[in-house]
């Protein structure tokens, strides 16, 4: 029972620092919207996310910290794919509703392209990177 409770506790800290990491990202993703289009502006601040994130989450799967080469080349491998994922996704909801919902797309997506974001990288992280850190990176920590 403890190491269920231990792994939602895990589960619950990573999301909430993940979180944390990811409303500074799409800050910056705010920022650069207004001088780029929304899937440039995605994919930087995806990137500055998960290299945010590359030091919180040490901190909470692991509690020394040695970093290794196997190590580095599984995270960065690992948040590559979470970043191609969560891009993706992006790129396709967006033009799904550009597609199929136009009036939608044209009076309100500035407005709700952040939450989007936002839901994406919950979706992504709960349903892949928080499995990978878990039991992949960070596997011998117990």
């Amino acid at each position: 029972m403890t190491l269920v409770i231990y792994n939602i506790k895990q589960l619950f800290y990573g999301l909430c620092f993940f979180l944390l990491t990811t409303i500074v990202a799409i800050s910056v993703s705010i920022k650069l919207d207004k001088s780029m289009n929304n899937e440039l502006s995605n994919i930087i601040g995806l990137f500055i996310s998960y290299f945010l994130d590359f030091f919180i989450q040490q901190k909470i799967f692991m509690k020394n910290i040695e970093i290794e080469n196997k190590f580095v080349f599984l995270y960065i491998l690992s948040s590559f794919i979470a970043i191609i994922i969560s891009h993706f996704m992006f790129v396709t909801v967006k033009k799904h509703i550009q597609t199929y919902n136009r009036v939608f797309y044209d009076a309100k997506w500035n407005k709700y392209v952040n939450i989007i974001r936002l839901c994406i990288s919950i979706f992504v992280y709960l349903f892949y990177h928080f499995p990978i850190y878990k039991w992949l990176l960070f596997k011998e920590i117990k």
